[in-house]
């Protein structure tokens, strides 16, 4: 279930009605636990190998505690605080795992129960506070005195606070105003569909009709390494869509997911939407039958 991005009107609606947590800098990601331990990315990718052991494995020791059936938990990668654009994290990076929702609960689906409701089935699970495995604590309060304090104390947060209405069920793909984010950075997930030879990275946007451009950003001295992760592919787009300054583009399958933020430097130009990288979402990339659906003509993406 994704959120919506809000404003200070919506803000001051928050009230009693919603529960409130203070959502980390990560990636989306869903826990499975019933015979072994799963963790996936939005792609459906399976990270658990890829992840730190201090993280998997309290998850395995939670596992042994429940009583069987299958628990899902909805569930983010926090990630340390930014090194600058220089450094984009991997998996290797996440330092905890937060979980923010239980889906299913020893094979009891809980999706259509109440917010307040599944949040009482988590808290049954017994999860720090904090610590490689904890659970995103949720509260009643007043919205805009709790985003005030998140602000003053500088904590890195994707969505600094989160707001969810206590008798929303959960809707899985669905981006609902019952759940909302304020004080977020305006971020944007991109697909990497070539490498231009001023080395500008062309970017490409899901949308209902497919794949279309989403604008390039320039990664600064970083782009060759990033190109060496990129296979050739056919070209995605129309060359008329493209900006002729970008030269001879280079295109590639678009497998990596890239997290880019509005450019508003005074230099960025005004010739189309360009972005500043701020890391590549590797926990997106999608898995081999995706790649393959792909190259048999889909040229949708995926969400």
């Amino acid at each position: 279930m994704l959120a919506h991005g809000a404003d200070d009107e919506a803000l001051a609606e928050i009230d009693r009605r919603f529960l409130l947590s203070m959502l980390p800098d990560g990636w989306r990601c869903l826990v499975l636990l019933d015979d072994r331990v799963r963790v996936r990315g939005r792609s459906g990718s399976d990270l658990t190998t890829r992840l730190p052991r201090a993280v998997v494995e309290p998850l395995g020791a939670l596992r042994a505690s429940l009583r069987g059936g299958l628990t899902v938990l909805d569930a983010v990668l926090a990630l340390p605080p930014t090194r600058g654009e220089d450094h984009w994290p991997g998996l290797g990076d996440v330092t905890a795992l937060a979980v923010l929702d239980v889906l299913c609960l020893g094979g009891r689906d809980l999706t259509g129960r109440a917010w307040r409701d599944r949040h009482e089935h988590m808290r049954t699970l017994r999860l720090p506070s904090d610590g490689p495995l904890h659970a995103v604590a949720a509260f009643r309060g007043d919205a805009r005195a709790t985003l005030a304090q998140i602000k003053s104390t500088g904590v890195p947060a994707s969505g600094a606070l989160l707001a969810r209405r206590s008798a929303a069920r959960y809707l899985p793909g669905v981006r609902s105003a019952d759940w909302m984010t304020f004080g977020e950075q305006r971020r944007a997930e991109m697909l990497l569909c070539g490498i231009a030879s001023s080395g500008a990275l062309v970017l490409g946007r899901c949308s209902p009709l497919g794949l279309v451009p989403g604008g390039a950003t320039w990664p600064t001295r970083r782009w060759r390494a990033l190109a060496e992760r990129c296979r050739e592919g056919p070209q995605p787009f129309a060359s008329h869509e493209l900006w002729p300054s970008l030269g001879t583009v280079a295109w590639a399958r678009p497998e990596i997911w890239l997290a880019v933020e509005p450019d508003v430097r005074s230099g960025s130009g005004r010739a189309g939407p360009r972005w500043r990288l701020r890391r590549v979402q590797e926990d997106l990339a999608p898995p081999p039958s995706a790649v393959a659906a792909h190259d048999g003509g889909d040229r949708g993406g995926r969400a």
